[in-house]
């Protein structure tokens, strides 16, 4: 494997974990789940995951 078959691995996989944090997050704000520690933490996730695939 060279170089830019390894760049392009690690941005179709930056661009997949966009896709799932985004997906997360439709789903967070469809939820009718109150106010909590877990989903304080789901979100924190899905933040940190974000930043990750930028």
């Amino acid at each position: 494997m060279d170089f830019l078959d390894a760049a392009d691995k690690i941005a179709y996989y930056a661009t997949e974990l966009n896709n799932i944090t985004s997906l997360i997050g439709i789903n967070l704000a469809n939820s009718d789940i109150s106010k909590s520690n877990e989903l304080e933490r789901i979100t924190f996730l899905t933040e940190y995951t974000k930043q990750l695939a930028s």
